[in-house]
């Protein structure tokens, strides 16, 4: 049993909104619901949502890595594309949550729970005790582009198991 955690964050690495799929199921059907009423001004993603279908909805700047045999290649601007890390730090944070990376949990509404609750404690670890120029340059950033969404989805089961820490 597997199940895909497509997950939608803020320029800052923030959780904003996710949704649970089947693990068999391909990553671009659920955007449209998880973008639906959301105002960005840039959507970073990867390979697996370079589709028509997502880009023509949208009335931001897409960042998306281009699939190779794609016919008409589209120019992206690589600036934007560099903060892309942030979407794949969050999953590599999440998944430090054995509970999340074996898909402990029964049910999605508690699989759900406990997504929340490690967002909020990666959220509660980024509290910042004093200036940073790291954190600086990102405000400056984020100030100057807008706002940026980030996209991205991983999958959490039971046979994951390089993050779980379960080593063979």
């Amino acid at each position: 049993m597997t199940t895909k955690i497509l997950a939608l964050t803020d320029a800052l690495g923030n959780l904003v909104r996710f949704r649970l799929m089947p693990g068999q199921r391909f990553d671009a059907v659920d955007v449209p619901p998880l973008i639906e009423g959301l105002s960005f001004a840039a959507l970073i993603a990867d390979k697996a949502f370079d589709s028509n279908a997502i880009i023509a909805d949208l009335d931001a700047k897409v960042v998306i890595s281009q699939h190779p045999r794609r016919s008409q290649p589209r120019k992206i601007d690589l600036e934007i594309y560099k903060w892309r890390h942030l979407i794949e730090n969050f999953f590599g944070k999440l998944k430090e949550f054995k509970r999340i990376a074996m898909r402990a949990d029964k049910t999605d509404q508690s699989f759900c729970a406990m997504i929340h609750l490690a967002a909020a404690v990666i959220s509660s670890r980024r509290i910042p005790t004093g200036p940073r120029k790291k954190d600086e340059v990102r405000r400056r950033i984020v100030n100057r582009k807008d706002r940026c969404a980030a996209l991205a989805g991983a999958t959490a089961g039971r046979q994951d198991h390089r993050w779980a820490g379960n080593r063979r």
